[in-house]
C-alpha cells in the first residue's frame, strides 16, 4: 500500500515551536487530519495479522534542497503515523521505520509504503 502525505507544517518542527503550545497543538490536529484524508485515498490493502510488525518504509520529498534531519522528520510526521494506525486499525507500537530521502518536489509530501 503507498499512502502520499501532505508534508508536515513547520509548526509540528521541534525548533519552531518555541512557547506557542496553541499553535503547535492547532497544527497537529490538523495535519492529523489532513493525513487521515490521504490514508482514505491511498488504494491497495494491507493484510496485518496482530501481534507482528508492521514496516512504514516512509520517503521524505521536501520542498527544497535544504539540509534536514531524518529523526527530526520523523518526529514531524508523528500524527501521520498515528493516521497510519488508527485507518488500519493497529497499535502503533507494531510499525518499524525505515528514513529515506527523496527528491524534493513541489508540492512536497512524505511517501509511506506499507
Amino acid at each position: 500500500m503507498r499512502i502520499e502525505l501532505p508534508w508536515p507544517p513547520k509548526k509540528l518542527s521541534r525548533n519552531g515551536s518555541q512557547a506557542d503550545y496553541r499553535g503547535k497543538a492547532d497544527a497537529a490536529r490538523k495535519y492529523k487530519d489532513d493525513c487521515r484524508i490521504a490514508v482514505l485515498a491511498a488504494k491497495g490493502r494491507v493484510y496485518i495479522q496482530p501481534g507482528t510488525p508492521v514496516m512504514l518504509v516512509m520517503t521524505y520529498h521536501a520542498p527544497d534542497r535544504r539540509r534536514r534531519d531524518l529523526d527530526n522528520l520523523l518526529a514531524m510526521t508523528k500524527q501521520g503515523v498515528d493516521a497510519i494506525a488508527e485507518s488500519l486499525g493497529v497499535d502503533d507500537s507494531q510499525f518499524e521505520f525505515t528514513l529515506r530521502r527523496g527528491a524534493p518536489r513541489r508540492p512536497a509530501e512524505v511517501v509511506v509504503t506499507i
